[in-house]
């Protein structure tokens, strides 16, 4: 199953009704992105149907709204400076902060920015994930531009950064998601609900897990324990708990680990204190992975025909550059179809160009472009 047939899937909630994956986990980035970005000054505005360089901001000089982009959703912002080029810059930097901090603690998603080379006055840094083997997904934007003596900062994040997500998080089974991605990080299967005392039980056990302050969906649907237990896998629950008759006697619940695809037994009397360190790790764990898998993606090289190779096999380039235009177009030239950044936050270095072979002083990253 693909990504989009996945986030067209839906999920059950506590009232039985009916939930998009993919709506659910934007409405759930969307409301941390809000709150983040209201703590750093913004107003929710309405500029929905105009092009984002035209919008001029009257009664507030920061100011966030939704928007369609390239036929997705969108949150975007716009902050404007009257001749403060060097606070404009720094509200620039906030915001690309402010969103790859977000997604992280969101969706356990460790994104790439870096900044476009152009001869325009425009800077503008992309952000975006890498998909092992594959290449380069754009998500989002923060670009910075003069307009009519006034300094403004105009950014946005795509709804397709949850295709992202589940494009590099998810096997044979389903999704693959992180706590704050998902609609129920807990969900609770009774086996043979209709046997004696096993929906009682788990009632109990929802009630004491409801102390965690997670969501915790207690299945009482009138469909087969295999079908419970195939949707909540599908769906990335985290932790799904199922207790039968036999777990009663035994004094036990099980355990299945989305994330590890594994299953574990443990007393029942260990079960809050379990999940709550294993909900509070499995995010880092998910980011730790994806992070491990960039690092090893990710090849410096000197050589042009080495780097055109790795290139073509999905891997992520990293090239001096001595910061000339000639050199920069002859690598543009090179290297079709991929987005050619400046790795945000980098050092200067002094070592040899790709191109010229004159000592370079930039890290340029090249990989491939994907929808």
């Amino acid at each position: 199953m693909n990504s989009k047939e996945l986030l067209k899937k839906y999920i059950y909630d506590q009232d039985n009704n009916f939930v998009p994956y993919g709506y659910n986990m934007w409405k759930s980035l969307l409301s941390s992105l809000v709150s983040k970005f209201s703590s750093l000054g913004f107003e929710e505005g309405y500029f929905y149907n105009q092009d984002l360089k035209e919008v001029h901001l009257n009664n507030s000089r920061y100011q966030m709204s939704n928007k369609i982009i390239d036929n997705n959703l969108a949150h975007v912002s716009i902050s404007e400076y009257e001749n403060m080029i060097e606070g404009a810059k720094t509200n620039m930097i906030d915001i690309l902060q402010a969103y790859i901090s977000t997604i992280k603690n969101v969706l356990s998603l460790n994104l790439i920015s870096g900044k476009l080379i152009s001869n325009s006055k425009e800077e503008r840094y992309i952000i975006g994930g890498y998909i092992e083997n594959e290449g380069f997904t754009k998500v989002g934007e923060v670009s910075f531009y003069e307009d009519s003596g006034r300094y403004k900062v105009y950014s946005y994040l795509k709804s397709n950064v949850i295709d992202l997500m589940v494009k590099i998080n998810n096997d044979d089974r389903g999704l693959i998601v992180s706590p704050g991605a998902s609609k129920h990080q807990v969900v609770i299967i009774p086996l043979k609900m209709n046997e004696a005392n096993v929906l009682n039980k788990t009632r109990e056990l929802r009630q004491k897990l409801e102390s965690l302050d997670y969501s915790i969906f207690l299945d009482e649907r009138k469909e087969s324990d295999e079908n419970k237990l195939l949707e909540a896998l599908e769906s990335g629950t985290p932790l799904i708990l199922e207790v039968g008759p036999r777990d009663i006697n035994n004094k036990v619940v099980e355990l299945i680990k989305r994330t590890e695809n594994s299953i574990l037994s443990i007393d029942e009397d260990k079960v809050l204190s379990y999940i709550s360190n294993f909900l509070k790790k499995v995010g880092i764990d998910l980011l730790n992975r994806q992070i491990k898998i960039f690092m090893n993606s990710s090849i410096n090289s000197n050589n042009i025909n080495d780097a055109l190779k790795m290139y073509e096999e999905g891997k992520i380039i990293n090239v001096i550059w001595d910061g000339k235009e000639e050199s920069f177009n002859v690598i543009k030239t090179q290297f079709k179809n991929a987005y050619i950044y400046l790795p945000f936050n980098q050092e200067l270095f002094n070592e040899i160009d790709i191109i010229s072979k004159e000592r370079g002083r930039y890290v340029l990253s090249i990989c491939k472009k994907i929808l």
